[in-house]
């Protein structure tokens, strides 16, 4: 009595935690805590995972440290021999039962990562399984327990399998459609919109989102993850987007090629249009193209540039050299230097002409 009763609370409590995560107002963590409890595992973890590319789209769980979860998130998308399997949402999979000891063993998975861990035995629910992304549930015990299949998919287990399927669902369904919805609201035949991490990883959750690709030397992107070969220009780019994971709103412009640039909006992805709790910007990249010549306002405002650095650079553009910006702004030559190199600095331009070329597309 005291043990049905104890399973009916632990039952409630990941409810609950279903019930929070697929409204946006919880975590997929305090979804696998709870349900460690409910069926008696150590560590859990939701994860999403792309099968065109294996990558993973979500991790998260209650892993024993950050290290041991983008380790798991490794193996697991290139060597759990569990999604591999064509088992069908709903479905129940226990290690030790699906595969012999005599098997495991052989494994790779199980030497570089179930032994080292000190894994006796994982269970995974397999909640979503989509024409591109699989979503399951995964659970580890350090101790084997005789669990079944057949027994994972009655009573109070059936349940908790109805419950995963319904959360994830709705909240798959809301991302998707959260995401498209931004995507096609601010699309442009000069510009691209997509959603990625911190790092520039690609991170869409609609399976027919259309490719990322930029027809630039400079600007790349190899399908998984974008960024921008000039060094300086890279770690702009990238503190631009880690910024927009923590909650802020900016923008920068990098140089492309044959006398273009990018503008880069980054901005932090809403709650809707993410699968968990981990950060994610929506970036819009506007390749931009102009002879205009540009204001002494709009590049101080665009390049935070002070009023002098402004009009020199709106000189350079007009085609005056070091000498006849000096002449004309009634400046030493020596001064003027001082202020390109200043700029080169502020913009992550390498060259005079780089910085010249981007301002020229500032209008």
């Amino acid at each position: 009595m005291e043990a049905t009763l104890l399973r009916d609370q632990t039952l409630s409590r990941a409810e609950q935690a279903l019930h929070a995560a697929s409204r946006g107002g919880g975590s997929w963590h305090d979804v696998a805590q709870t349900a460690c409890d409910f069926l008696g595992a150590d560590e859990g973890w939701c994860v999403v995972w792309r099968r065109s590319d294996r990558q993973v789209l979500l991790m998260e769980g209650n892993g024993a440290s950050p290290d041991k979860d983008r380790a798991y998130a490794e193996y697991f998308h290139t060597r759990d021999v569990l999604l591999d399997m064509k088992q069908p949402a709903g479905h129940w999979l226990v290690s030790d039962e699906f595969i012999p000891d005599s098997q495991a063993t052989k494994l790779e998975f199980f030497s570089d990562w179930l032994r080292p861990n000190r894994v006796s035995q994982v269970v995974s629910l397999a909640v979503w399984v989509g024409q591109e992304t699989f979503a399951a549930l995964a659970f580890h015990r350090s101790t084997r327990m005789a669990t079944r299949m057949a027994d994972l998919r009655e009573g109070q287990h059936g349940e908790f399998t109805r419950l995963s399927q319904a959360a994830f669902g709705g909240k798959f369904g809301t991302a998707a459609l959260t995401q498209q919805a931004i995507r096609q609201a601010l699309d442009s035949p000069n510009a691209v919109c997509f959603f990625a991490d911190a790092h520039g990883c690609l991170k869409p959750v609609v399976p027919d989102a259309p490719a990322v690709s930029f027809t630039s030397a400079l600007l790349r992107t190899d399908g998984k993850r974008f960024w921008h070969a000039d060094p300086k220009s890279q770690a702009r780019l990238k503190v631009l987007l880690s910024k927009a994971t923590l909650g802020a709103v900016g923008s920068i412009h990098l140089p492309g090629d044959h006398g273009e640039a990018f503008r880069v909006d980054a901005r932090p992805a809403p709650t809707a249009a993410k699968l968990g709790q981990g950060g994610l910007a929506f970036v819009r990249i506007e390749r931009r193209t102009t002879n205009a010549l540009p204001s002494e306002e709009d590049l101080s405002s665009v390049f935070d540039l002070s009023e002098h650095q402004a009009r020199v650079l709106q000189a350079l553009c007009a085609g005056h050299s070091v000498a006849d910006c000096a002449l004309l702004l009634q400046r030493s030559e020596p001064t003027i230097r001082t202020h390109i190199a200043n700029m080169l600095h502020k913009t992550g331009c390498a060259r005079q002409g780089d910085l010249i070329r981007m301002a020229m597309l500032v209008v």
